[in-house]
């Protein structure tokens, strides 16, 4: 089992916009391309600055090929829906993690 674990740190002046726009939107349209399962939506404590929030999404994957068909297939399409939205308002980066135990 994997982790896509993706960090982003949200300009304040669009936070609320960006939360109501990831729960409405953005998560559904990650969850709809039936490569994951479990998600997670999380707000780092004791990170925020001057600049910004941060926020951690991460969602579970069986299988290293439903991970690289997300990469090949949904990967650019999906990113690309944030930056149409908030333009460069957010920074994010992602990780993959195998769960272990």
């Amino acid at each position: 089992m994997l982790i896509l674990n993706i960090t982003t740190k949200v300009m304040h002046s669009i936070e609320q916009d960006w939360l109501q726009w990831m729960k409405s939107t953005w998560i559904k349209e990650m969850q709809d391309t039936g490569l994951f399962g479990e998600h997670r939506f999380c707000k780092l404590q004791g990170n925020d600055d001057e600049e910004g929030v941060m926020y951690v999404t991460q969602f579970h994957c069986d299988t290293l090929e439903n991970y690289n068909t997300f990469l090949s297939e949904q990967d650019e399409r999906l990113r690309s829906l944030g930056h149409q939205q908030f333009g460069n308002a957010f920074i994010s980066f992602r990780t993959i993690m195998e769960i272990i135990h």
